[in-house]
């Protein structure tokens, strides 16, 4: 390997760029984080996710594609996918094939499905972790597909903070009865928390008798990067407020707790709502719940 203007340049025609980002820690040593990031080279073709790289927050819905790049004489693909189920959740996605319907997609018609399946438990007879297998091919008289375009797009929900790799578990690609080089770039999603950010949670009982008595436990987190001020908490039953707090000083991974001894007298379905809040909204970028 030869290193060449900042680029290393490997016999698998990848091309890395290395940053640095050097600090120095409270005992003297010199800490280097690096990251690298590939580049695909001229002479071969590349399936990536695009983009490699995404900051979501819990609850946020978001897209991400899988990119063919730089391919000559594309006949058939088979593509496999991973990721962790327990921080994002599929929730749908889009084969963009053939071009005719998708004019940022891969192939031309007539197009031939193989495997269209995404299974966050698994799918069967096929290399364990798999989560998403698309395969297709083209179909006599169809044209050779040559150049960029978009295989596939999957929208998820982030659901709980961490990071996960979305990774290429094998991606083939065919020409008219040839195998097509390729070099793969998995992505990666960091789920982030808000700069602020609460959460509540409220224990209620499923039943109780018209007439008994019952406490509810209504608790806030602050689960954001920033201390909090003035943090309003009320707990509503049927839309209305039978008890609230204001906590002025809320620090990161505090929590502030709002008890109620609650006695309903008729059978009936309640709707019981928790709403934490700032006291003076609009002053600072909030996300809150209930």
């Amino acid at each position: 390997m030869r290193k060449v203007n900042g680029f290393v340049k490997s016999l698998l025609l990848l091309s890395s760029f290395l940053a640095l980002t050097v600090g120095t820690s409270t005992f003297g040593e010199v800490v280097v984080n690096a990251r690298v990031v590939y580049e695909p080279a001229d002479e071969i073709a590349v399936v990536c996710v695009d983009p490699s790289y995404v900051v979501v927050h819990s609850a946020d819905f978001f897209t991400i594609r899988v990119v063919v790049k730089n391919v000559t004489g594309l006949y058939g693909l088979d593509v496999k996918l991973s990721w962790d189920p327990s921080i994002i959740a599929y929730v749908n996605h889009t084969v963009h094939i053939p071009v005719e319907d998708y004019p940022n997609g891969v192939m031309h018609k007539p197009i031939s499905m193989i495997r269209d399946i995404v299974s966050e438990t698994g799918i069967p007879n096929t290399t364990p972790g798999t989560l998403c297998w698309i395969a297709y091919s083209a179909v006599n008289p169809a044209p050779l597909f040559d150049g960029d375009g978009i295989i596939l797009s999957l929208t998820f929900q982030a659901i709980k903070m961490g990071n996960c790799p979305i990774r290429f578990i094998s991606v083939d690609l065919a020409g008219k009865g040839t195998y097509i080089p390729r070099n793969t770039v998995d992505g990666y999603l960091e789920v982030a928390p808000y700069d602020h950010d609460l959460s509540v949670y409220l224990e209620t009982p499923l039943h109780i008798i018209p007439g008994n008595s019952t406490l509810l436990n209504a608790t806030v987190f602050n689960v954001g990067l920033n201390d909090e001020y003035s943090v309003s908490l009320d707990l509503l039953i049927d839309n209305m407020v039978v008890n609230s707090s204001v906590t002025d000083s809320f620090p990161v991974n505090s929590s502030a707790t709002l008890f109620y001894s609650w006695t309903p007298l008729i059978e009936k379905t309640y709707n019981l709502t928790l709403k934490a809040s700032p006291v003076f909204p609009g002053k600072l970028p909030f996300r809150t719940t209930e």
